[in-house]
């Protein structure tokens, strides 16, 4: 039995250890406003298939704000990617998950001007 067997979460919130250090494309099902311990209401992301949700912080807010628009319960139905990385916090660096929007690649014939 592997530690992360023996010591597994029995959150239902996502952790950057689920991500397992891959991106995974999700689809938004449902958006809550949830009362996450001493933090207050945060807005909770639910996804197509998936037991687990994701509290946004301020930082991945403010990412698919700009992206999808102010209003989060139009982002229904949208897909975004989730990524595990770092981030400081406290003095110590330590894992998080970020989000991001899909964008097309450049093919390799496109005059990009660099």
């Amino acid at each position: 039995m592997s530690i992360d067997e023996l010591y597994k979460s029995n959150s239902n919130w996502i952790k950057a250890d689920d991500l397992k250090g891959k991106s995974v494309k999700v689809v938004i099902a449902k958006i809550l406003l949830e009362e996450v311990g001493d933090s207050g209401y945060k807005v909770v992301l639910y996804f197509v298939d998936k037991e687990k949700s994701l509290v946004l912080n301020a930082t991945n807010a403010r990412c698919l704000a700009s992206a999808l628009g102010d209003n989060e319960k139009e982002w229904e139905g949208k897909e975004i990617i989730m990524y595990p990385t770092t981030t400081e916090y406290s003095g110590k660096t330590v894992p998080c998950i970020r989000v991001r929007i899909d964008v097309p690649m450049a093919e390799e014939d496109e005059n990009i001007p660099f």
